[in-house]
């Protein structure tokens, strides 16, 4: 299963598998097309967890928070939100230019 790399702390590699998809819906009530429509940052921190913990097993939401910091300060929260849509593409099957949205404050 291939994975889409991201300059975080350091290298990492966000992977969704079918346990990894599974894990993110328990972690947030909601399925992975609802996501699709919006995400909060709790949503958008249980993304990060869930792709990055096929790597480091001893990952926390904590850590994953951590990594988000990082990311966004760094690179963007657009950055951050294209790789999540491209790894969950690429777990999908799924060739297409849709990303996971930011939850728009209205």
């Amino acid at each position: 299963m291939q994975s889409i790399m991201i300059k975080a702390d350091r290298p990492r590699g966000l992977r969704f598998s079918t346990t990894a998809f599974c894990r993110l819906e328990d972690l947030t009530g909601k399925s992975t097309s609802e996501l699709n429509e919006g995400a909060g940052m709790q949503e958008l921190r249980a993304m990060v967890y869930c792709g990055l913990y096929w790597e480091d097993k001893n990952l926390s939401l904590e850590d994953a928070g951590d990594i988000m910091d990082i990311i966004m300060q760094n690179q963007g929260i657009d950055y951050l939100s294209d790789n999540l849509g491209k790894a969950i593409e690429l777990a999908l099957g799924q060739n297409n230019d849709n990303k996971f949205k930011k939850k728009q404050n209205r």
